[in-house]
């Protein structure tokens, strides 16, 4: 019989706890994201100050590192906007705001024309690991954090509102 030394129980036990773990934690490991309901603040699903919110997504990373939101949306106004102003607001499971990322959209955003973005956050995670379209990405926020953030952690949904636009002309509109 062959003796065995004090750390050969520990490894076995490793062992054997690798096989009978291990798929949940390859399973985790493959999924270091969790995407969040988009949703909007309130049952009226109008444009906020002539803008248009076509859709979007938003997720966290598990381990409450980032977190990222990306929105598409269409100028409904005659006049062209320079400027959208984006809130979303990390809403917790009792619905209280534990968090809150701002977009801040520059550009020519003509009458009418859809202002696209990711058709999903799939398509935003195999753009940003490869050469994928990097103009989509204009109309996101990726948050990244030292450590972990709580509001990351604790996001139940996300929100969002319009809170300035700017159009041609100098004309502003604010909540």
């Amino acid at each position: 019989m062959t003796r065995r030394g004090p750390f050969a129980a520990l490894a076995t036990l490793a062992l054997v706890a690798g096989l009978v773990f291990g798929p949940a934690i390859v399973r985790a490991q493959s999924r270091p994201w969790r995407e969040l309901p988009l949703a909007s603040a309130s049952l009226e699903q109008k444009p906020q100050g002539e803008v248009a919110l076509l859709g979007g997504f938003a997720a966290v990373r598990n381990y409450g590192t980032h977190a990222v939101v990306c929105v598409s949306f269409k100028n409904v106004a005659p006049q062209r906007a320079r400027r959208v102003v984006f809130e979303f607001p990390f809403v917790d499971a009792g619905g209280t705001t534990v968090g809150t990322l701002t977009l801040d959209r520059k550009g020519e955003f003509s009458s009418n024309a859809d202002i696209m973005t990711y058709a999903s956050f799939g398509a935003w995670e195999s753009a940003t690991s490869s050469s994928g379209r990097r103009d989509r990405e204009l109309n996101c926020i990726a948050r990244p954090l030292g450590s972990a953030g709580s509001a990351f952690l604790r996001a139940h949904t996300v929100s969002y509102h319009v809170v300035r636009v700017e159009y041609d002309g100098g004309k502003v509109w604010t909540p």
